[in-house]
């Protein structure tokens, strides 16, 4: 009888070791997007996916252009990997806090093992001022045609009748604070309160003068992202709760405007 029953216990042992190397990574690893530290190949690379899969399926993702733009641009100036292609050795959970008229703020819980820890930097200004880049662009205002050139970084520079532009930006604050498992353990019951893996991550719907909270999170296997305009309820309390760990509330720079 026990031999019997050891041999069952390794039998649904085998099972699952074998049910969890064939799952699929929720991972696109395309060299082509990021190496897998998760350096951005070049300035232009985008930050979320346009498609991302749930389960079996694959979602194609209705994310305008002006979107993917104003993700990336300030993650990619923030020195920031990209978390969906590849997974990078531990847990993130990133919340970019995009304001209008004031400096984007990204907030980011990281847990390796048993060391939890934040980092916290912000902008000195938006960097989406420019078009999408290598294409020509219509200016709404003169009616002209203008074609998106780079500067010797790579960034890129449009001109046209109303002045030149760039999406460069800076890193105006930057900190990183040591956390608890509890903490860790507290945003993720936080998270589960909004349904967070059910919930629909591009909220298309557009709101003028608010707020876009993003929260990716990237676990070994999984990542997903919800991005959503000025959210209130559970969605709210999950990135204040991060907000409220990072300390940049108290900070100048939190309300301080957006460089021209």
């Amino acid at each position: 009888m026990k031999l019997w029953t050891l041999c069952l216990l390794l039998s649904t042992m085998c099972v699952s070791c074998q049910q969890q190397k064939t799952e699929p990574a929720n991972y696109t690893q395309a060299s082509s997007v990021s190496k897998n530290t998760g350096e951005p190949t070049d300035s232009l690379a985008y930050y979320v996916p346009t498609t991302i899969r749930k389960d079996t399926q694959v979602v194609q993702l209705d994310i305008d252009q002006m979107s993917l733009e104003q993700f990336s641009t300030g993650l990619y100036y923030a020195k920031e990997p990209i978390l969906y292609n590849y997974y990078l050795g531990h847990d993130i959970y990133r919340f970019s806090l995009l304001r209008d008229f004031k400096m984007p703020i990204y907030v980011i819980l990281h847990k390796d093992g048993g060391k939890v820890w934040l980092t916290v930097t912000a902008l000195d200004r938006s960097p989406n001022m420019a078009p999408p880049p290598q294409k020509f662009v219509g200016d709404w205002k003169t009616g002209s045609w203008v074609q998106v050139t780079h500067d010797e970084f790579g960034d890129t520079i449009v001109k046209n009748a109303r002045g030149t532009y760039t999406r460069r930006a800076n890193i105006a604050y930057t900190t990183t604070i040591q956390l608890t498992e509890q903490d860790w353990s507290d945003f993720e019951n936080l998270l589960k309160e909004t349904n967070y893996w059910n919930m629909t991550p591009f909220d298309s719907e557009d709101h003028l003068d608010s707020e876009r909270w993003l929260i990716e999170a990237h676990l070994k296997n999984k990542y997903w992202f919800v991005h959503l305009y000025s959210p209130k309820g559970a969605f709210y309390k999950a990135g204040n709760f991060l907000l409220e760990k990072s300390g940049i509330k108290n900070q100048p720079i939190f309300s301080a405007k957006k460089a021209k």
